[in-house]
């Protein structure tokens, strides 16, 4: 993530969060603070070099596109990139971008001893997701238990963490029946929470994958 910019030997300047990724050995991704890109790339001794970076299109205000037009000009131009520790600078003759790897500035939080609060249900056979509607659920890990809520009915159970798994005992549910919209999105939430689940974490986002695609996308409280 970016920290800090020049340009013309002055300091510029970061209108909202910029952010690179190296994806793999020959991959890139972007984000500017308004569109998002991606590409390939390959070194050139100490020079990254990216050619044909697909970049959304969404219109943003003046003061994000001009930090998009900044940001990918230097890309473009083929900056030289010095590597301290956490920190990451990519350098031309007029311009200078300095980065901090997100693991310093955004950790990803704990699977256990975190509140969770559920982002939405998806379902990859269908190849869509959707957003809870309504009151939002929430789970909490913690000494072998899971306890929260789907947002209608408060639940527990046995939740026993291995590496990035974790495997849901029986749950008990305590609460009045739910209505149509929320008991539909109870089924979905429940449906995830039993067996065993992959767990991935990246910052504050945490998404609980079962076999068949199906899973719960959750936001760090």
């Amino acid at each position: 993530m970016a920290t800090g910019a020049t340009e013309q030997g002055a300091a510029r300047a970061l209108a909202g969060r910029v952010a690179l990724a190296f994806t793999g050995a020959d991959r890139i991704t972007t984000s500017t603070g308004c569109n998002s890109g991606s590409g390939a790339v390959r070194f050139e001794g100490d020079r990254l070099v990216s050619e044909d970076l697909a970049v959304t299109a969404i219109g943003c205000p003046a003061d994000l596109a001009a930090q998009e037009s900044f940001v990918l000009g230097l890309l473009a131009a083929g900056p030289t990139v010095a590597v301290t520790g956490d920190d990451l600078v990519l350098r031309t003759a007029t311009a200078e971008l300095r980065l901090l790897d997100r693991r310093v500035v955004d950790p990803d939080r704990p699977l256990e001893r975190t509140r969770w609060i559920i982002d939405g249900t998806f379902d990859a056979a269908i190849a869509s997701s959707a957003s809870s509607s309504g009151p939002r659920g929430f789970l909490v890990i913690d000494a072998g238990r899971i306890t929260g809520s789907t947002g209608c009915r408060t639940f527990e159970g046995p939740a026993t963490v291995s590496a990035a798994q974790v495997s849901f005992g029986p749950l008990t549910l305590a609460g009045p029946a739910c209505p149509q919209d929320e008991a539909r999105t109870e089924q979905a939430v429940l449906a995830v929470l039993g067996g065993t689940a992959t767990t991935s974490i990246t910052a504050r986002s945490l998404r609980l994958t079962q076999p068949d695609g199906r899973g719960i996308s959750f936001s760090a409280d």
